[in-house]
């Protein structure tokens, strides 16, 4: 997938497993990919801490969606610390329906402070 730079996999119900094995064996070969859209797929905090490591490594990622995945703050906070190194880059972060609450925004204020591209941001 070294060309792929949009990748569709919502409403595939792919749970913290599926985002694992997204984590390990296609984000780290994806290097042109950026936009990621992963919206209602239920995976959770656990899902959150999967996608981590393979969100701080892509180096092309501007547009992530996270839409209806059970995140809660916790798993906002971890996303927004994943991409704290690429906040420069990121231009769209949608974590709607996650019930983040106003402890999942304050996670996400060092990301936010730090997005000088950030056009779109949904909660």
């Amino acid at each position: 997938c070294g060309n792929l730079q949009h990748l569709n996999l919502s409403r595939n119900a792919l749970q913290a497993a599926g985002a694992t094995a997204l984590a390990h064996s296609v984000l780290p070969q994806c290097k042109a990919l950026e936009h990621l859209d992963l919206d209602q797929n239920g995976f959770g905090v656990d899902g959150a801490v999967a996608l981590a490591p393979g969100l701080s490594a892509s180096s092309s990622l501007s547009r992530l969606s996270l839409n209806w995945n059970n995140l809660g703050a916790e798993g906002a906070g971890i996303i927004a610390t994943a991409l704290l190194p690429k906040a420069s880059q990121l231009e769209c972060l949608e974590l709607g329906a996650n019930q983040t609450g106003d402890e999942g925004v304050g996670r996400l204020s060092a990301l936010l402070r730090q997005s000088t591209r950030l056009a779109r941001l949904s909660l």
